[in-house]
């Protein structure tokens, strides 16, 4: 008898040991809301005591890729709003939950107001370089290499702005852009973080003071942010909106205005056959 009961013992020791390493298995390969922290679910962007706040989502299989693009994300966005990532860029939290074996990882990334106005202020190469973190530069770069795909119209040189804004606002050289809408006031924000990101990456002496090559950019930098500037003059709810580049780009996936190029060719094909009819009936006439 004694012998029976120590083995229905050992049995009930051995299940209870099974269930709960049952329970530990299913909990390790899907992780409730509730076991991430509470930022996970915050907006892309919020500001917070001095702080603007940009949350970073990434899946993939691979963890330490879902951190990458987590984090490539959240950079991204504060490189859009503020120009690039300045030095005093904070990487504040990263989490992870695993969802039938897919990793969701989560980045946290705050700037102060006062930092990504003073890079957003930067305009020579050397106020870009001074305030950049190089570092975090590379970062952005080879999220947009390996993730991003970025669209031709964001990575657009801002040379064109001294002539043509990308809704067709006219300078003849006086530097005159407008913006037209959301869309577009996230795009020309991006074309300025590029161009930032052009001299933080390049050799410093690709771009010595007074050379065509620097001037010439930095008028681009400087036209496109008074058409930024002027556009949140007009628009107040952008500063203190939850949307962000990479919310609005994957949204809409920027149904574009056509570029101003394109809108002068597009105008061009239309007026051939009208100009060919002319032609036609002139030859007639004679």
């Amino acid at each position: 008898m004694k012998s029976k009961v120590s083995t229905l013992f050992v049995y009930g020791i051995l299940c209870a040991v099974l269930a709960v390493a049952a329970v530990g298995c299913s909990s390790g390969s899907k992780k409730t809301e509730a076991e991430t922290p509470d930022w996970t679910q915050q907006p892309s962007r919020t500001v917070d005591a001095g702080y603007i706040v940009y949350i970073g989502k990434g899946e993939d299989r691979s963890p330490g890729r879902a951190r990458f693009k987590a984090e490539g994300m959240a950079l991204q966005d504060l490189s859009n709003e503020c120009s690039f990532a300045p030095k005093g860029t904070r990487i504040e939290d990263h989490a992870e939950e695993v969802i039938q074996g897919v990793t969701h990882s989560y980045a946290k990334i705050a700037i102060e107001f006062q930092d990504c106005e003073a890079a957003r202020n930067a305009v020579t190469p050397e106020q870009i370089r001074t305030l950049a973190n190089p570092q975090l530069a590379s970062e952005v770069k080879r999220y947009q290499d390996a993730i991003d795909n970025p669209q031709p119209d964001e990575t657009r040189p801002l040379e064109y702005a001294n002539n043509n804004g990308p809704s067709g606002g006219g300078g003849g050289g006086g530097g005159v852009m407008f913006i037209r809408s959301s869309s577009e006031f996230f795009i020309v924000r991006q074309q300025v973080a590029y161009s930032k990101q052009y001299v933080i990456l390049a050799p410093a002496a690709q771009y010595p003071p007074m050379a065509v090559q620097t001037v010439t950019p930095v008028r681009g930098v400087v036209v496109a942010n008074s058409a930024v500037r002027q556009y949140e003059i007009a628009n107040p709810q952008v500063r203190s909106s939850s949307q962000t580049f990479s919310a609005v780009r994957s949204q809409q996936r920027f149904v574009r205005q056509p570029s101003t190029a394109m809108r002068n060719s597009q105008v061009q094909r239309a007026a051939r056959p009208v100009q060919q009819n002319r032609r036609k009936r002139r030859r007639l006439e004679r």
